[in-house]
């Protein structure tokens, strides 16, 4: 289903994990790592940049490139840098 010449799908995941209430997330988190230092806030924001990349990453897919070209493999190694970060911050900070 196409709705005025764009995939139906990307706008309906856009819309849900959309980049308006991410991006004040991650400044957030960038303010509060500048303010304490907590380095586990530092890679949580490292984690948000990742998945922001990600859903950069599927909206080309869906919307520019379309079926002829798949870009599942790149997504899902930009989904699974942006959780190692995060869980490398948890591990660290538990030994810590």
């Amino acid at each position: 289903m196409n709705f005025q010449g764009l995939n139906f799908q990307a706008w309906v995941y856009h819309a849900v994990h959309g980049h308006e209430r991410g991006v004040p997330r991650l400044a957030l988190l960038a303010r509060g790592y500048m303010q304490t230092r907590i380095k586990l806030l530092f890679l949580c924001a490292l984690c948000f940049v990742g998945l922001a990349l990600n859903n950069l990453a599927v909206v080309i897919d869906l919307v520019i490139t379309g079926p002829e070209i798949d870009l599942r493999p790149l997504r899902a190694i930009i989904h699974l840098a942006a959780l190692a970060v995060l869980i490398y911050g948890f591990i660290w900070e538990a030994n810590a």
